[in-house]
């Protein structure tokens, strides 16, 4: 599921009708042709209300044969370069190398406590 995987699934059963807003991350309001969204089945256009899409939810009895909503999207790596090193990302995930870790002592205090540089 979210956040390894490019698709959102809204499963309801309620006895009450209900508006139910769903928060959009940053990266998928940067371009709207990443996002596509199903209500009941059917391709939805969709528009964002303060970064919420909302949807009107109908009562529902029984488990329904599809999801009530159904977000796909796709997310494509992002890279960024600075005096300090790369990045890149992936929709909500950020990548990273494992890196050995080195330490060293930067200055001894009283009662055994020191000053250390992790990098």
């Amino acid at each position: 599921g979210y956040p390894f995987a490019t698709s959102l699934e809204y499963w309801i059963q309620n006895e009450e009708a209900f508006v139910l807003k769903i928060r959009v991350p940053e990266f998928l309001r940067e371009d709207p042709r990443t996002l596509k969204v199903q209500q009941d089945g059917q391709l939805v256009q969709w528009k964002l209300l303060e970064g919420f899409l909302a949807f009107e939810i109908p009562a529902r009895g029984a488990r329904q044969a599809q999801p009530a909503i159904q977000l796909d999207f796709r997310m494509e790596p992002v890279t960024k370069n600075s005096p300090e090193g790369s990045t890149v990302r992936l929709g909500p995930l950020l990548m990273a190398l494992d890196l050995e870790e080195h330490r060293a002592l930067v200055r001894q205090h009283p009662y055994g406590a020191a000053d250390w540089d992790t990098s």
